[in-house]
């Protein structure tokens, strides 16, 4: 059998003792870590959701508008009905109804988020308005 000494006693107490509160010392740390900064991290998440919502709102609103806004230019509507048209005059009223390099179509002022426009008439013939270079 092995002898208990009072030194070996106090040594598996202090150990004991020592982890405890290492582990107690954790605990605290890492509660005030993540109550801080999961409610920060939930209140970016919060606010990132809504301005990614906000602005695909807008830019579905920019796409709305530039549908009604072809629908009601009446220069397009020879195009739409198959009638004689000039495509140059045909493109030139697409890009001023579309817009495609305004404020409202930009991610960041930087790409446009509608890069393309085409239209299809009764003939299935399309006039369409290409990104410019940036």
């Amino acid at each position: 059998m092995k002898k208990r000494t009072l030194k070996k006693e106090l040594t598996t107490l202090m150990l004991l003792a020592s982890a405890c509160t290492l582990l107690s010392v954790c605990a605290a740390v890492l509660y005030v870590f993540f109550s801080f900064f999961v409610e920060n991290t939930q209140e970016d998440i919060q606010y990132v959701l809504d301005q990614t919502s906000q602005q695909f709102q807008s830019h579905m609103q920019f796409i709305e508008d530039g549908a009604v806004s072809i629908r009601h230019n009446t220069t397009l509507d020879a195009f739409f009905e198959g009638a004689g048209y000039d495509a140059a005059e045909m493109a030139s009223q697409l890009s001023y109804s579309m817009e495609v390099f305004s404020d409202r179509n930009m991610i960041h002022r930087q790409i446009p988020f509608v890069t393309r426009v085409y239209l299809f008439n009764d003939g299935n013939v399309t006039q369409r308005h290409l990104q410019k270079a940036a």
